[in-house]
């Protein structure tokens, strides 16, 4: 049987930094950090970190791109109401993530094309917006509180 004095000891024993390494380095945590910046923030709402709307430095009035290329993506059958930077899905392929010696967890895409940066043009995309990063908070929960409990309870 456990004491309460037992139990406050291994609490206090509790590392931030381990349980953070526990939930960066889980796959599915990982997976959603990627799903989150591709899928959700690039090409459902086309926007970057800080959330505001990806315009192209050639658009014109109140759209997103120039009309040549709105013009080439209807061709395509792509959404011309956002710029989504998934006209051949290379630039996604590229997104990868990894956790750094703190715990941290970073996502890595390479953004040049064509011998030009496409943060230079469309601002910071890659990473998470406020909004992905609380729903990654939500999905980490579960993660951590097993975690605690098989410090805990060990």
């Amino acid at each position: 049987m456990w004491s309460l004095e037992a139990i406050a000891k291994k609490v206090l024993k509790l590392n931030e930094t381990d349980a953070l390494k526990v939930v960066t380095g889980n796959r599915s945590i990982q997976f959603e950090a990627l799903r989150l910046n591709r899928q959700v923030q690039l090409y459902e709402k086309g926007v970057d970190v800080d959330g505001r709307t990806l315009r192209s430095v050639y658009a014109r009035g109140a759209s997103v791109y120039s009309p040549n290329t709105e013009f080439i993506k209807r061709e395509k059958g792509q959404p011309i109401n956002r710029v989504t930077l998934r006209d051949t899905g290379a630039f996604y392929s590229t997104f990868k993530v990894k956790t750094i010696a703190n715990g941290d967890l970073v996502i890595d895409a390479n953004t040049i094309k064509d011998g030009e940066d496409l943060q230079d043009n469309f601002g910071i995309v890659i990473g998470l917006t406020q909004e992905s990063k609380d729903v990654l908070r939500e999905k980490a929960k579960p993660i951590i509180m097993t975690y605690v409990k098989s410090k805990i309870l060990q």
